[in-house]
């Protein structure tokens, strides 16, 4: 038995080679897999490449018939850089990048985003930053408060104690005098097209300004007091009613009309609305279309949101985090009537102006379908709002500018 054993032991052996023939069919079967693999890959790669020149040439064009219409309006030193910048990228605009020994990295991609076709965040940041404003003036001032009325292109600003109207193209129109000790700080404005006049709302009351007459004229109906300011306003065209906010816990919000009559219609308090840990809301402002209400809510660690609401504030949509830019979180504790809120273009995306109470203030695309806030400029921004759905006018610290953002 040992020697049958050890007879086996001894005839094993490699001699007939059959292990590595068999090893070698198993890498050449390896190597034809990897090829058609990689020549699949490399032939993807081949039409991905041709899909993006295709889109590139696309791109481009329309890159440039957008500046060509707008060059009269455009910063032309920042858009001497962009065009520079582009010619030294075109000839590189599609590039390759994989990993050393894969083929499952592979990317092909545009090595710049100059000629990414457009989207309102882009347009907007565009817009603000490398164009002219159509019209500008020296308006020096501290205050925020304004509101424009499309019908007549006429914007009112609020300015210390006087109350001026100025015309779209520059022109001053008139002043009226504003009793800040008596009827407060103007907080917020709007225009109300079914009474033909301005909704001027100081802190301890509601005022009516006549563009015509250049008269105010206070709804006694509507009144705040020292404990309770009077905080926003959004008049709702398709019910023709108002809702104010304001300091008071139980009548947080108030809607009035339907106007002309200044009745109340509705209250909610502050508990129906919010959290415990909520301090207040800060703004209301109604969507394009009447369909929802804006609520920007503040928190005990300053930190802001906007809660958009059914019209009768009995249900919430979504929440979406007001996130600032990097510039505005120093530390520094924000204030009240700090944030304005503005609807923008369509029912889905609004502007808001957010300050940390000191100096830096920044203006943010929110879009309430993604639930996101990108921040579209930084700057001594104190106020915007829409004029037709073309113009933007945005108050700034030591003038007034309005851009045409279509």
């Amino acid at each position: 038995m040992d020697n049958q054993l050890s007879d086996m032991i001894q005839s094993l052996s490699l001699s007939s080679n059959e292990c590595r023939i068999y090893a070698r069919k198993q890498l050449d079967s390896w190597l034809d897999s990897s090829l058609t693999l990689l020549r699949n890959t490399y032939n993807e790669k081949l039409n991905e490449i041709d899909q993006l020149f295709h889109t590139l040439n696309e791109d481009l064009e329309i890159y440039k018939q957008r500046q060509l219409i707008t060059i009269t309006r455009q910063k032309n030193n920042l858009l001497n850089q962009e065009i520079k910048q582009l010619q030294e990228q075109l000839p590189i605009l599609i590039q390759v990048k994989n990993t050393p020994g894969s083929i499952y990295d592979l990317e092909i991609c545009r090595s710049t985003n100059i000629i990414d076709r457009p989207t309102i965040c882009s347009i907007l940041r565009h817009s603000l930053l490398q164009t002219e404003p159509v019209q500008s003036y020296r308006f020096s001032s501290t205050c925020r408060a304004m509101g424009c009325n499309s019908k007549r292109d006429e914007i009112l600003l609020y300015e210390k104690d006087e109350l001026i109207l100025y015309n779209v193209n520059g022109t001053l129109g008139g002043s009226v005098s504003w009793s800040t000790m008596e009827d407060g700080f103007v907080s917020d404005i709007t225009w109300c097209s079914i009474l033909d006049c301005f909704l001027v709302l100081g802190r301890m009351i509601l005022s009516l300004f006549d563009t015509h007459l250049y008269t105010c004229t206070n709804i006694q109906q509507v009144r705040g007091s020292q404990s309770h300011y009077l905080i926003a306003l959004t008049y709702v065209e398709q019910d023709k009613s108002v809702f104010i906010c304001s300091h008071h816990p139980i009548e947080t919000i108030r809607q009035y009309g339907p106007l002309p009559e200044w009745n109340l219609k509705n209250t909610w308090s502050k508990d129906n609305l919010i959290n415990q840990d909520d301090i207040g809301i800060r703004c209301i402002r109604v969507n394009q279309s009447g369909t929802q209400l804006g609520l920007v809510i503040k928190n005990k660690k300053d930190q802001f949101r906007i809660g958009l609401y059914s019209m009768d504030l009995t249900h919430i949509f979504s929440t979406i985090p007001i996130i600032p830019s990097s510039s505005l979180l120093k530390g520094i504790r924000s204030i009240d009537f700090m944030l304005y809120l503005t609807p923008f273009i369509d029912d889905h995306l609004w502007l808001i102006v957010y300050g940390n109470g000191i100096h830096e203030h920044s203006l943010l695309l929110v879009n309430d379908q993604t639930g996101k806030s990108e921040t579209i400029i930084d700057d001594s921004i104190l106020n915007v709002c829409m004029l037709d759905e073309q113009y933007l006018l945005v108050r700034m610290k030591q003038s007034m500018l309005i851009y045409d953002i279509q």
